[in-house]
């Protein structure tokens, strides 16, 4: 007999692998975290960045930066649900990497505006329907 485990999915939106590149940043004078997004969704996402001793503090909050479409979002209040080391595919690298996982937090109505639309442009998907979308850019993107 062998033992099956359970797993509670607790998030109440799905999240959206992201395909473009997405910068997370968190600034807590003097600690910086600086991170590439894993995925996203309107209550939350993850991000891989360079382990670090001194984490800043959790009164701080985040911005999210899309440098292909010269986007930014400031001031993301969020809380970090888990923290954790990723194993690295190469045995000989001596970088340590984490993923921190976060919740969002009272979001206005324009916070919420801009994170829609920061998440279909890097998830190239319907929020609603999970469907992907295809606008110009999409078009003209794969065209080449």
């Amino acid at each position: 007999m062998g033992i099956k485990a359970v797993i509670h999915e607790r998030r109440r939106r799905r999240r959206f692998s992201v395909r473009e590149s997405a910068i997370a940043v968190i600034q807590s004078t003097p600690t910086i975290l600086l991170g590439q997004i894993k995925d996203i969704s309107m209550d939350g996402l993850s991000f891989i960045y360079m382990h670090r001793d001194k984490q800043p503090d959790e009164s701080t909050t985040l911005d999210i930066f899309l440098p292909d479409d010269k986007l930014h979002i400031k001031g993301l209040a969020f809380r970090t649900v888990s923290d954790s080391i990723v194993l690295n595919d190469n045995p000989y690298s001596t970088v340590i990497m984490n993923r921190r996982s976060i919740q969002f937090k009272k979001l206005t109505d324009q916070l919420k505006s801009e994170l829609e639309y920061v998440i279909q442009i890097l998830t190239r998907a319907d929020l609603e329907t999970g469907c992907p979308i295809y606008n110009i850019k999409n078009l003209a993107r794969m065209s080449v």
